[in-house]
């Protein structure tokens, strides 16, 4: 997997920055490929190194470097190491960038579907085939005193990560809102159950945090 980020890193980079104005032969291609890799290496060395604190001290040190590449690889390296405090602290670096994160909700044996359509779609989501769910979650910054991440469309905690997963608390207007507990896996997604206003089937539901 690290790999390849680095073949795609390699062939962006040549990509904006030709060595020639000329076309480059597949042979010349590839040894420029290599040549970049090979480069990137220590990197990929100093993240998988045997002792676990010099991993994940190379891994936070990259994830804060402010180069997008590196901070990449750490990232893509965190999220899918089998080690659960190092997916944490990967992930935890992942929300400081306040992204949008996208819920995927399993509504398949939902009874009342107009109901549970008309709550997703409080929360500013959309409703697809066999009563697939969507909706985002606007991350915004770190709350020090509430120990959570706050929503950047309303003021209250929107995610809480610690050892004993990730928990999310949304809340839309008067309506719309719920709760949901999940855990970061090894595949880079964060899989449990939510419920949602008004229904009361508990729901299964993931986010892809590595696409």
């Amino acid at each position: 997997m690290i790999r390849k980020l680095f073949l795609a890193a390699a062939m962006l980079q040549l990509t904006i920055n030709p060595v020639s104005a000329q076309t480059l032969t597949v042979e010349e291609l590839r040894a420029q490929i290599d040549a970049r890799v090979e480069q990137m290496n220590p990197y990929a060395e100093l993240l998988n190194d045997p002792d676990p604190e010099r991993s994940m001290a190379a891994m936070q040190i990259m994830l804060e470097s402010g180069d997008d590449v590196l901070k990449d690889m750490a990232l893509e390296f965190g999220l899918l190491s089998p080690n659960p405090s190092v997916r944490r602290t990967a992930f935890e670096a992942y929300l400081a960038t306040g992204p949008n994160l996208t819920v995927q909700v399993d509504g398949s044996a939902i009874s009342n579907a107009s109901l549970y359509t008309s709550r997703i779609e409080d929360l500013g989501g959309t409703v697809g085939a066999d009563n697939a769910g969507f909706f985002r979650l606007p991350t915004g910054a770190f709350d020090a005193e509430k120990s959570c991440y706050t929503s950047k469309s309303e003021d209250n905690c929107l995610i809480v990560s610690n050892g004993d997963g990730v928990f999310l608390s949304y809340r839309i207007g008067c309506c719309a809102s719920g709760n949901g507990r999940g855990v970061l896996v090894e595949d880079g997604t964060i899989k449990g159950t939510l419920s949602l206003e008004d229904i009361e089937a508990v729901l299964p539901f993931v986010v892809q945090v590595i696409r």
